[in-house]
This record gives C-alpha cells, structure tokens and sequence, in this order.
C-alpha cells in the first residue's frame, strides 16, 4: 500500500466532514435565527388596557396584543367614570347622570359633554345646589353615538371646588 495515496485518502475524508459539519452549523443557526416565529409564546409586559365600562383588559397571545372591550352597552347598562364618582345610564334618548361626593359648600353643578374624551367641551346642564336637589339629571341628547362627560361643583363665588373625571357613555345599543 501507498502512504501518499493513505495521506490522501484520510485527508479527502477530513474535508468532506469538515464540510458536513460546516453545513449542519449553517443550518442549526438559520433555524435558530431567521426564521419566524410565530406560535412561539413571547412575555408580555403587564400593562392592561381601561376599558370604557370600567373593566381592564391584559396583553396575550404571541404578539402581546389586547382583546377586544365589551361591546356597546344595552339599555340602563351603568357607567362610571375613574373614580366612580359620576355614572350614567344611556336609554336611548337621553342619558341620565347621578354623582356622589359633592363639596358640603357647592352652590352648583355644571355639566359639560363632547364627542371626544379631549373636547371641544359644551356646557350642557347648570343645576343650583339646594337641600332639595336630586342626584340626578338628564341630559335630552341622542344616544346613537358616544358621549363624553365631565362635571366641575362651584362655590358661591364660582370657584371650582372639585372637577369631576371624565366619563364616556357609549353608543345605545337595544340589541342585546
């Protein structure tokens, strides 16, 4: 037998493994790295989302992503804003709205709605404070789309004694 031929063959053999193993390497990484993955469960951070009717909501799934809020509320659904100071009802054609917390010393209560949470703000309803006053007001407006309010109790002199958060009434919605 050949030494040289042995050298050769040994060598021959080296390479192609060497180049299988390279391949194997170049594979492994391509899975690892680039290809999608799109079933594979990521952690998601916990932050929830505020739904309009008060309920939260967390991030799931692969992409961290939120469900869907409640749909629209039915008829006499309650509402209530942050603090669950203010609340409303929508009946369709005209929304209803009670309060708590009011200031011992507020002479009035002013109301304002838009059609958006960030206004333009309209001043809907001003109700005088008396011994006598209901805790609810309605308001005569259509409830074919949502509604914001906020409210703001004034002393005497008309300053602010305490600003009510804003509440969102959702569309009316006699489906359900």
């Amino acid at each position: 037998m050949n030494p040289i031929r042995n050298l050769y063959k040994g060598t021959t053999t080296l390479i192609w493994l060497g180049l299988f193993l390279i391949l194997v390497g170049l594979f492994s990484l391509y899975i690892i790295f680039w290809t999608p993955r799109e079933n594979q469960q990521t952690a998601c951070p916990t932050i929830a989302k505020i739904c309009p009717d008060g309920s939260s909501i967390g991030a799931t799934g692969p992409h961290c992503e939120f469900a869907e809020c409640p749909s629209p509320q039915a008829i006499n659904q309650t509402v209530f804003n942050a603090e669950r100071d203010l609340w409303a009802f929508n009946m369709g054609d005209s929304i209803i709205l009670y309060w708590a917390d009011l200031p011992s010393n507020a002479k009035s209560l002013v109301f304002y709605r838009s059609e958006s949470k960030n206004g333009p703000w309209l001043k809907v309803l001003s109700l005088p404070i008396t011994d006598s006053t209901p805790q609810q007001v309605v308001d005569s407006v259509a409830g074919d789309r949502a509604h914001w309010y906020r409210a703001e109790a004034l002393a005497s002199d008309g300053a602010i004694l305490k600003s009510y958060s804003v509440l969102e009434v959702l569309k009316y919605d006699d489906s359900k």
